[in-house]
């Protein structure tokens, strides 16, 4: 069983796998295969031309946003935890899951 929310937006050219649950506040961009079996919670953001793998759970990711005082340009860090570093999810062409 599949699920899209209507509050999600997901493009016309995306492949989705079976089972795969879409929730509200959603944005999936163009060309992207979205493995078996997935979850998607409010507020991920994938980028055009990525693949996300069979099993994943993606859900927003606390976001640490400082402003530097040498260039004033605001930069965000998304918190995996230490062992996983960063990983901008809106990035288009990322790879995600396990291989």
């Amino acid at each position: 069983m599949t699920f899209v929310s209507e509050q999600a937006a997901v493009h016309d050219t995306t492949h989705l796998g079976l089972n795969v649950i879409i929730e509200d506040d959603v944005e999936i961009a163009g060309a992207v295969e979205i493995g078996h079996n997935m979850v998607l919670r409010s507020g991920v953001r994938i980028g055009e031309n990525s693949k996300i793998l069979d099993g994943t759970v993606l859900r927003k990711l606390p976001t640490k946003t400082s402003l530097s005082a040498t260039t004033g340009i605001k930069t965000s860090l998304h918190c995996f935890g230490k062992e996983f570093g960063s990983l901008p999810l809106d990035t288009a062409g990322t790879l995600l899951g396990f291989i």
